[in-house]
Order: structure tokens, then C-alpha cells, then sequence
């Protein structure tokens, strides 16, 4: 009966029908209940009590429950009530101080919901920042595709409320991912001023429909909500460039929500980043084909002829009768020029073939610049010898 009476209490708080913090029990006692919460949420309950007032009518009721539920322990019983009676003054000093302990109590929980929150939030940003760089190692482009599931996954969090993302190009803020993923209308492009100016960078900004943002905005994303939330995070690349990503959250963000979506936005912005740094560096790198190829082939004709009129020289005078002529020397002398000339054409060759295999497995900037450096190495003349200098000196 005890049990059931508490059980019957309990569901009455959890289900927000309880006003009070006395009640009675089955058998008349008085009972007390204090929730404990958790973001606005009855996670707990505090029970105080048994109490017996002194009252007439209220020793009048539990001594007939207990004729009713205890008629052969009834003497003993009710020496025992009149035993705990208890004035209102002193019931009512009892439930002051079972509010002060029940308030210690609530502090002690939301200091530790506290902290735990931020250390989940921390571990959560730091697996999202994981699997997003992870994501880019494997394939440039493809954190897209793990920044559309972490939008999915912040949508449930937040309520089913809709995302979306929008990373800088230049003088534009072009749609990349949204949640749901349908409202990523591909082409959607935001100017970049409005939000440069007018959004602080790593703050929940909330706009309603009547701000100059909103308006803006309204232009632009179809089914935009009258309320929304804009985040902004920053990422350097170089001396004079940076990323950017921009979330827009419909409704404003619950204060416990804000840091998280904060920091997710951090994270996309580092990816963003670096595909910013590597579409530079494919770049330069495709400018330097370019150049190469038209190097080369305005190097190869003309070191084709020296070499066939060097050729033709060796020829002629080897046949030569001339009887003072030092042959051996000058055909020495010759083919290695010869040699030289070959180099230099196997160069501009070399140069004009070079080749990239853009679709690596992996995404490794310093594994770029080194190519880059054995390009350069490949086209440098390879210098004489000691005694091919002294002979050409000599000549």
C-alpha cells in the first residue's frame, strides 16, 4: 500500500500534476515530494516525511485506517500516534528545512549536469572535428558528405528544427549542406558583406523577421522561418584569406545548445579551410604545367638542331685528313657536348610530360610540395664536370 501510494505521487509529479509538496498517504500520514530537474525536466524525487498532526480530525482519520487495516495491533498503534503527533509549527519547521535540502540538492545536480555536459560537449566536438578532418584525408571534398550527417544529427538534437550551411567562395556564401537534406537548393548564394558586418564570428546570433539580415536572407533560401539563428566561424588560411562557414538554425537556440553548435561550426570551418588551400594549390600547380609544357617546347626545336649540327661535326672531322688535328681530344670534347645537349632535350622531354595523379587516396600537402620541388629539380641543367669546365675553358 505504501509502495503504490508513493508510485501513484510519483507519476502525479513527473506528469506536471502537482502544485504542493505535502500529501497524504494511505493511511493519513502527511507525506512530502520535492522534483529534482534537469533542463526544466523532472529527472527526480526527493521524499520527505511521515509526519502525524495533532489535529482532531486528522488523529481521527488514521485511527480509524487503523481499526480498518490493523484492528489487532490497534492498541499498540495507537499508543504510538499518540507518541509522534506533532504540532502544525513544527510540521511546518520540518518542510522548510526539507526545501533547503532539496534546493542544496538541485544546485549539487546542476553543478554536476554542468560539467558533465561541457566535458560531453568537448569529447562530442572533438570526434565531429575527427571525423570531419578524417573524412577530408580520405578524399578532398568528401567531409561534405560527414558535415550533411552532422546536420542531421544536430536537427534531431535540437528538436527536428532545419540547417543550414553556407561556406564562403570568394565575394559569396554558396549553399553547401542543409537538414533536411532538400533544402540544400544547389546555386543558393548569400552576399558576403551583410554577413561579414553584421554577424559576430563564434556567436549565436538571433534574427527575427523584421531585421535587415532576415531580409536579405528571405530572398534568397525559400521557406525561410520568421525566427532564425546565424553562427559564423573563421578560419585563416594564409596571410590574406579566410574560410568561412555560416549555419542557420531555425528558432532561437536553447542557452545549452548554443556552445555546442559553436563549436561543430569551428569545426567545419577547418576543413573548409584547408579544401580553400588546396583548390589554391592545385592552382598554382596546374599554372606551372602550363608553363612547363610551353617551356618545353620552345626549348626542344632549337637544341634538337645544335645537336644534329654537332653531330655533323664530329662526323666531318673525324673523316677529316688533317694531320695536326688531335682528334681523340676534340672528339671527346664534342660528344661530350653531345651528352650535354641530350640532357637537355631528355629535360625539356620530361618537362613538357609532366603529370599529377590529382585523385590520391589521401590529401597530403607536404607530399605536394615535394613534388612540386622534384619538378622544378628535373629541369635544371646538370652542371660539368672538373675536367669538361677545363676543356671548355681551354677551347
Amino acid at each position: 500500500m505504501c509502495v503504490g501510494c508513493d508510485m501513484h505521487r510519483a507519476r502525479a509529479v513527473f506528469d506536471g500534476n502537482v502544485s504542493g509538496t505535502r500529501y497524504l498517504c494511505h493511511m493519513g500520514l502527511i507525506d512530502m515530494t520535492i522534483p529534482i530537474e534537469i533542463d526544466g525536466r523532472v529527472r527526480g524525487i526527493v521524499y520527505g516525511g511521515q509526519k502525524i498532526s495533532d489535529h482532531a480530525a486528522s488523529m481521527a482519520h488514521i485511527r480509524s485506517q487503523i481499526k480498518e487495516k490493523a484492528g489487532d495491533i490497534s492498541e499498540q498503534l495507537n499508543e504510538k500516534l499518540d507518541q509522534a503527533k506533532q504540532p502544525e509549527a513544527e510540521i511546518a519547521k520540518f518542510e522548510e528545512s526539507f526545501h533547503h535540502f532539496a534546493d542544496g540538492l538541485q544546485t549539487a545536480v546542476d553543478a554536476f549536469h554542468r560539467r558533465n555536459q561541457r566535458e560531453a560537449e568537448r569529447q562530442a566536438l572533438l570526434e565531429v572535428s575527427e571525423a570531419i578532418s578524417r573524412a577530408y584525408t580520405d578524399k578532398p571534398g568528401s567531409w561534405l558528405t560527414t558535415a550533411q550527417q552532422l546536420l542531421n544529427e544536430l536537427s534531431e538534437l535540437i528538436g527536428e528544427s532545419n540547417i543550414w550551411m553556407f561556406v564562403r567562395r570568394g565575394s559569396r556564401y554558396e549553399i553547401t549542406a542543409s537538414s533536411p537534406a532538400d533544402l540544400s537548393h544547389s546555386g543558393r548564394t548569400l552576399p558576403v558583406a551583410p554577413l561579414i558586418t553584421k554577424v559576430p564570428p563564434d556567436e549565436a546570433m538571433f534574427v527575427s523577421g523584421a531585421g535587415e539580415i532576415h531580409q536579405i536572407l528571405r530572398k534568397r533560401i525559400r521557406n525561410l522561418p520568421e525566427s532564425i539563428t546565424l553562427i559564423r566561424s573563421d578560419s585563416p588560411v594564409g596571410v590574406n584569406d579566410v574560410a568561412s562557414v555560416v549555419l542557420i538554425v531555425k528558432d532561437q537556440l536553447e542557452d545549452r545548445l548554443k556552445d555546442l553548435l559553436i563549436g561543430c561550426t569551428r569545426a567545419l570551418a577547418h576543413p573548409a579551410g584547408i579544401q580553400l588551400l588546396f583548390r589554391r594549390m592545385q592552382r598554382a600547380q596546374d599554372e606551372f604545367i602550363r608553363s612547363a609544357y610551353f617551356s618545353g617546347h620552345h626549348f626542344k626545336t632549337p637544341v634538337q638542331i645544335a645537336q644534329w649540327d654537332i653531330e655533323e661535326a664530329i662526323d666531318e672531322l673525324v673523316s677529316s685528313d688533317a694531320g695536326n688535328l688531335d682528334k681523340e681530344s676534340l672528339k671527346d670534347f664534342l660528344d661530350s657536348a653531345v651528352g650535354q645537349m641530350t640532357q637537355a632535350v631528355a629535360d625539356a622531354h620530361r618537362l613538357m610530360s609532366i603529370e599529377h595523379d590529382f585523385e590520391r587516396s589521401q590529401f597530403d600537402p607536404i607530399r605536394l610540395v615535394e613534388d612540386l620541388v622534384t619538378d622544378f629539380e628535373r629541369v635544371c641543367v646538370r652542371p660539368c664536370n672538373q675536367s669538361e669546365s677545363a676543356r671548355l675553358s681551354s677551347s
